[in-house]
């Protein structure tokens, strides 16, 4: 007969027996019926048996699946863009603040090349480029904030669940930018992004 051999509540071993052993009287031992999947380390309880509950990861298991779930993330908001284009992100950046501060006289020669080839107006090309580089920054921050949180919740001992959805509020805040600056007239506009 295969038995679970109990100590202080747990599962000990499963041992066969051909006759019921007499053993301390801290030690409890139950017949177990034929294919029982008790196991050691299952937990005995008010005459019942209980599966143990899943170890926690260790924090650095943790800490990588929050890296992970960070890196899936992150990588959402670029994941359409090839290499080179992301490359250009600097200088089309640095071109749209430049006009920014000054709508008449700012130089924006690459934004310029590329707003006459893809057949956009400069003006045009330049305010998309202003949504997506605020809209990235906010996200971004956004999704930055969360995974250095919960990196911090993990390494003070807890197992927070990992949700890197942005929230409604920060949604309708992509949307107030993309509203403002394809609406704002050009000599208000860094006046309504202050």
């Amino acid at each position: 007969m295969k038995y679970a051999l109990i100590v202080s509540g747990r599962v000990h071993s499963t041992p066969e027996y051909e006759a019921l052993p007499v053993f301390a009287p801290n030690i409890i031992l139950i017949e177990l019926p034929e294919a029982s999947p008790v196991a050691p380390g299952w937990l005995y309880a008010d005459g019942q048996f209980m599966p143990p509950a899943p170890a926690e990861p260790p924090m650095a298991e943790r800490l990588r699946e929050n890296n992970a779930a960070y890196e899936a993330a992150t990588g959402q908001l670029t994941a359409d863009y090839p290499q080179l284009e992301k490359d250009t992100w600097p200088t089309q950046d640095q071109e749209a603040s430049a006009w920014l501060q000054d709508p008449l006289g700012a130089q924006t020669p690459w934004v310029d090349r590329a707003a006459q080839v893809r057949g956009l107006d400069r003006e045009e090309y330049l305010r998309r480029t202003l949504v997506k580089a605020r809209q990235f920054v906010i996200m971004s921050a956004w999704l930055t904030g969360r995974r250095q949180g919960y990196e911090d919740a993990i390494k003070g001992g807890g197992a927070p669940a990992l949700d890197y959805q942005l929230p409604q509020e920060v949604l309708l805040e992509l949307q107030a930018i993309q509203q403002t600056v394809m609406t704002a007239p050009t000599a208000q506009l860094r006046e309504e992004l202050a």
